[in-house]
């Protein structure tokens, strides 16, 4: 603290300076102590950092040449003005002169670019020796979300997926596109596979029976120029269109028959020789024959039976059709024989004389109609009884 003295009987005091307010700064390593106003009674003193670029490392490389952060002891280093060096592996420092004079560090961080096929692949990270930025190693694929491991494959539809591993090592996907054959033959038609299944092609499906160059739809009944061979379109059991061929065998016919006698049969494939026969019709039998075919046996009156002729009672009479014809279906031949039989029936009433003098009444069935029908389909008619001859 300065203060004035003087000396008794001195006209004036003499004035000195015992203290300066400034003190002296501490300087840290690398800085040096001047004087900044050199001849004056009180100096001034200031820390003058030294002309190069004093950096605080924050990194160290290990043994295996591998970054390490500094966690309590820092490394200071001094760099010239243009100097440059690392802190690391990924900062690139240099050491640069301001305006003023003084020397300042500038430092750039490496980015390591992030590889933009990540979201579509899977890839592992590895760190390398001396290096800032790691080695990204594609380990397996990925399609839509779903990770491919090398070796497997993913399959939808007509896309296949496989992972597979280079001869250079390189992980990658081989896509395989299946494309679909739609062109169907004659007859088919290309039917799509179902939705909810993972199969690619679909297939042809025949519509229709194959005739000649055209195709037959389902349900077409058709004969040939000649009428004597029937073809159906129809599905067999497993839903497939078949054609069923029915030929029609005729019987032996005489090529010396005379020409008025010559006949052919309802459908026109057949021809015969003589009088034409009739189709199967109801005809009245002759009265005399039905004496006697009406018998009954009453407790009161003995046994009965009609003594009269009836009239109009009906017989069936005619010819029908009777073929063998091969059918695909079963895979042999199949014969079909028919006959003239009743198809329809009514009630009339016959009255017999008895034995003892008593005459009873009773109802009988008379054919109304006639059809040619199975020789063998007897179910539903009831038998008539003829008297022995």
């Amino acid at each position: 603290m300065p203060f004035l003295w003087w000396k008794s009987g001195t006209p004036c005091p003499v004035y000195g300076c015992t203290g300066c307010p400034h003190r002296k700064p501490i300087c840290s390593t690398h800085e040096k102590l001047i004087q900044v106003n050199p001849g004056e009674r009180c100096p001034q003193y200031a820390c003058k950092p030294p002309s190069e670029c004093i950096y605080e490392h924050k990194y160290w490389l290990d043994e295996d040449k591998f970054e390490r952060s500094f966690e309590n002891d820092t490394k200071k280093e001094l760099y010239p003005i243009g100097g440059k060096w690392l802190d690391g592996l990924c900062r690139s420092c240099k050491c640069l002169e301001d305006s003023d004079g003084f020397p300042h560090y500038q430092c750039v961080q490496t980015e390591c670019s992030r590889n933009t096929h990540f979201d579509n692949d899977q890839y592992e990270e590895k760190r390398v020796p001396n290096e800032c930025c790691p080695v990204i190693k594609k380990i397996a694929c990925k399609d839509n979300g779903v990770i491919i491991k090398v070796g497997d494959n993913k399959t939808e539809r007509c896309r296949s997926v496989e992972c597979v591993k280079t001869e250079e090592g390189k992980v990658k996907e081989r896509v395989t596109i299946q494309h679909c054959n739609e062109s169907c033959p004659e007859g088919y038609h290309y039917q799509p596979p179902p939705q909810n299944t993972n199969q690619c092609c679909g297939q042809c499906k025949q519509v229709g029976c194959p005739w000649k160059n055209e195709t037959i739809p389902v349900g077409k009944i058709w004969s040939s120029d000649d009428n004597c061979t029937t073809y159906k379109c129809i599905k067999n059991s497993n839903d497939v269109p078949t054609l069923v061929v029915d030929h029609k065998e005729c019987p032996h016919f005489n090529p010396e028959c005379p020409a008025e006698d010559i006949y052919q049969d309802d459908s026109g494939c057949c021809s015969y020789c003589g009088q034409k026969q009739r189709v199967c019709v109801p005809e009245e039998m002759p009265p005399q024959d039905t004496v006697g075919i009406f018998k009954k046996f009453n407790p009161e009156s003995g046994k009965c039976k009609n003594n009269f002729a009836v009239e109009k009672f009906m017989q069936c009479y005619g010819q029908c059709n009777s073929s063998t014809s091969y059918q695909g279906e079963e895979a042999m031949h199949v014969s079909t024989c028919k006959c003239c039989k009743p198809s329809a029936f009514i009630k009339i009433s016959v009255e017999l004389q008895c034995e003892f003098g008593k005459n009873i009444t009773y109802k009988y069935d008379n054919i109304k109609e006639c059809e040619c029908q199975l020789c063998d389909n007897s179910a539903g008619l009831k038998p008539i009884e003829f008297p022995p001859k």
